[in-house]
């Protein structure tokens, strides 16, 4: 399952989403902590077909992704490529800007 969170801030729709068992963990890159919060990555729990609906439905402008699943379905889907995502603490991160 997936957590996902739609948010509308200064003009943009970004799309939030993150595996379940990373949700509200703290990951570390260099020195920078970085926390998978409830408040940014959580409205509800969606499987692997409603998130690939939602993503072709809705426009996005952002799409933040944390987790190994969460971004291998953006990879599967056609959206990024596996040489443009970040590995932080063992886990995949993606920031995807749609023009």
């Amino acid at each position: 399952m997936f957590c996902i969170k739609i948010h509308e801030k200064f003009g943009f729709k970004i799309l939030a989403i993150c595996d379940e068992e990373v949700l509200e963990k703290e990951y570390f890159f260099n020195d920078l902590k970085i926390k998978v919060s409830k408040n940014f990555y959580f409205e509800k729990l969606v499987n692997e077909n409603e998130l690939i609906n939602l993503i072709k439905k809705e426009r996005f402008d952002i799409i933040n992704a944390f987790g190994k699943n969460s971004v291998d379905l953006l990879i599967k889907i056609g959206l990024i490529n596996e040489k443009n995502i970040l590995i932080i603490d063992n886990q995949k991160h993606a920031i995807l800007q749609i023009l």
